[in-house]
């Protein structure tokens, strides 16, 4: 069996889709801000428009919440109902760059996470991880990469990884490890 959504929204592209943690809701987010819900085995649940810029989607571990990370703009958090319960504020300074992911760990078993595990991880090459979008007191890591492209937790939640280029020579790509709380592993 298959299930075929199609855009047949002439007016903007999808920028962001993202699987709900237990695998049977998947959230689509368009550039020009409009984001659908929509079932594994059914049609769309709903489509609302929220703001310009929708570039990352985000699930809670439980599935009841999802975050929208939007350009230029504190994140905004929706719940299942797509109806706006909050907003994850993040550092000022960094309201203008680009964020290249935002994961939070999830144990694949047992859908439970760990205290700081929600991962900011922007272009610059700063990370910001946080209990949960409430918490005010992110942990912040300066990583040794900058023009960065990705950034992921590895599978047990123990350790991320960062890739771009190193600050201390702008000419060399690679990725730097980390663990969970920070500390530098090692460089590639």
């Amino acid at each position: 069996w298959f299930v075929e959504l199609r855009n047949n929204r002439t007016e903007s592209t999808i920028t962001a889709l993202k699987w709900s943690k237990q695998g049977t809701l998947i959230c689509f987010g368009y550039e020009d801000g409009y984001v659908l819900l929509a079932h594994i085995e059914n049609d769309n649940i709903w489509g609302k428009h929220y703001r310009k810029g929708l570039y990352l989607i985000e699930w809670s571990p439980d599935g009841k919440n999802i975050m929208l990370a939007f350009r230029n703009y504190n994140i905004v958090i929706i719940n299942i109902n797509g109806v706006q319960i909050g907003e994850l504020d993040i550092n000022v300074d960094l309201l203008g760059e680009e964020m290249v992911n935002m994961e939070w760990w999830t144990n694949f078993y047992t859908l439970e996470t760990q205290s700081k595990h929600l991962m900011l991880a922007f272009k610059t090459g700063d990370v910001y991880l946080y209990d949960d979008s409430n918490d005010s007191e992110p942990i912040v890591i300066e990583t040794t990469m900058d023009n960065c492209v990705q950034a992921i937790w590895n599978f047990y939640g123990n350790a991320f990884v960062i890739g771009g280029t190193f600050k201390d020579d702008k000419r060399v790509h690679g990725v730097s490890f980390y663990s969970a709380d920070g500390v530098l592993l090692r460089k590639i």
